[in-house]
């Protein structure tokens, strides 16, 4: 089974969603971790960022 992980950080801008994610793929390799299916995320109406994951299998994801 799939498993999807939503997330919606309020006041957060672009520049620290880059720092944050450039310092996990460093720490992860450069590669997504196993299991990653889909990975999105954008701005908010109200100036926050949200993120989308999915992983499979289930077995995989730890969040």
């Amino acid at each position: 089974m799939s498993v999807a992980y939503f997330s919606d950080t309020p006041n957060v801008t672009r520049e620290q969603v880059e720092r944050v994610s450039g310092f996990v793929n460093e720490q992860l390799g450069g590669s997504p971790p196993e299991g990653s299916l889909v990975h999105a995320d954008g701005p908010t109406d109200d100036g926050g960022w949200w993120s989308c994951e999915l992983f499979e299998p289930e077995a995989h994801f730890t969040g």
